[in-house]
């Protein structure tokens, strides 16, 4: 016997009344779960049946791309956990309850052991179950019923008895064309933000030179010079400056991965926000086009410049003003893979977790420099305006996501939604 369900918040013209809840199991012909074909003597393959692995999961829980290959043989042995396109998949191991819907283009396909399949049957639309699985509310329920100490699991039977809220198929359907577009214009986004992610490393690794040489592979014209070999110290000068949070100071954070930040965007570890008493510490003044460097986590590329203003960081961070530069060229020149290599040579400590660059060192590093400043110029705002298009198109990108975030929660009744 079917149970009442809840009533969202949202509702498309012309649809009222109760969902019905269902367990999923009710809904689904098979829920299995996949195998590794090596278990069986198989390998992969270089072209052949796609197979998908947890990661193959995005962020927006579309699958795309990235899957290896199993031969016809090794599908017919894993025939049982064979995936077809509206299949949905779910993580039952490692990032527990991350699902994902096989996309149209997929009509054959295998899984590994640590997801589950999920193949929903003619009374239900697969697009909005699967979109009704990927709420924050279904979600925190996987995560709460998770068993397993060192390696944490969901059981088929768990996934079995999930209960979902089903409104009429034609509301299903309206609910998940609904977001099925929206899906599309994120990933649409999504991927325009890794191309340009992509294309700004593919400049990086020709407009500077390789190592050992003095030329670049790609110039603006009029500059044919060689580069030339300049130490840290010639360029960097350290500022030491200490003092309290202020008006014209603000407390500022170090992103290892965006550099200098106002605390309440730093997506993690946000201390220097939280503090205790933290208008009476005293802290590192910085300045607008500074070279900044956590010391502990430089090898792994936590350099960047000042692209905020002034402010003041937490002391541990190592501060450098620039002369005899374009501070916008270096910002790129010492963020580049081949000189976050070089710094492993200069590190302090035998403990990898322990090992730090101390300034002293940092200064007697050596990089390529174009002779012209002009040069310096144009490449450094080359690459700023490609940092902008960058910014910009993370932000259309995580907004979709948000909005979408945002739907979900009204689109689906929550829990206490009257039912």
């Amino acid at each position: 016997m079917n149970a009442k369900g809840g009533i969202p918040k949202r509702r498309f013209r012309g649809f009222s009344g109760e969902w019905e809840r269902r367990r999923l199991g009710d809904i689904s012909d098979f829920i299995t779960k996949g195998a590794t074909p090596t278990t069986y003597g198989f390998d992969w393959v270089e072209k052949g049946i796609p197979f998908f692995r947890n990661d193959s999961i995005k962020d927006n829980a579309f699958i795309y791309g990235d899957y290896s290959y199993i031969s016809d043989e090794a599908n017919e042995v894993l025939k049982r956990s064979e995936i077809t396109a509206k299949d949905i998949l779910v993580a039952i191991t490692g990032d527990i309850g991350k699902v994902g819907i096989v996309p149209n283009s997929i009509v054959k396909g295998n899984i590994n052991q640590h997801m589950a399949r999920v193949r929903i049957v003619d009374e239900a639309v697969p697009y909005f179950v699967y979109q009704y699985m990927s709420t924050e509310k279904l979600q925190q329920k996987y995560h709460r019923e998770k068993t397993g100490l060192s390696m944490p699991q969901l059981s088929l039977e768990q996934i079995r008895n999930t209960e979902i809220e089903l409104p009429s198929y034609e509301e299903q359907d309206k609910i998940a064309k609904y977001l099925f577009d929206l899906d599309n214009l994120i990933t649409f986004h999504q991927r325009k933000y890794e191309k340009l992610q992509n294309l700004k490393k593919a400049y990086l690794s020709e407009m500077f030179p390789l190592p050992g040489e003095k030329y670049p592979r790609r110039r603006f014209a009029g500059f044919t010079d060689a580069w030339e070999q300049r130490k840290l110290d010639e360029v960097l000068i350290q500022r030491i400056e200490h003092q309290k949070i202020t008006e014209d100071a603000p407390l500022l954070a170090f992103s290892y991965a965006e550099g200098v930040i106002y605390p309440e965007n730093k997506k993690s570890n946000k201390r220097d926000f939280i503090m205790i008493d933290k208008f009476n510490k005293i802290f590192s003044r910085t300045e607008k086009d500074d070279i900044i460097y956590n010391p502990a986590n430089v090898i792994h590329g936590a350099i960047h410049r000042n692209k905020l203003g002034t402010g003041v960081v937490s002391p541990i961070y190592k501060i450098f003003r620039v002369e005899n530069a374009c501070s916008k060229f270096l910002g790129e020149r010492l963020h580049i893979d081949a000189f976050i290599g070089e710094i492993s040579k200069y590190i302090e400590g035998s403990v990898i977790k322990l090992r730090t660059l101390s300034p002293e060192q940092f200064l007697e590093m050596s990089i390529d420099i174009p002779k012209s400043h002009d040069e310096q110029e144009l490449i450094g705002s080359f690459f700023e305006r490609i940092d902008t298009l960058i910014a910009l198109q993370h932000r259309k990108y995580k907004k979709l996501q948000a909005l979408k975030k945002a739907y979900l929660a009204e689109l689906f009744p929550q829990a206490g939604d009257k039912g």
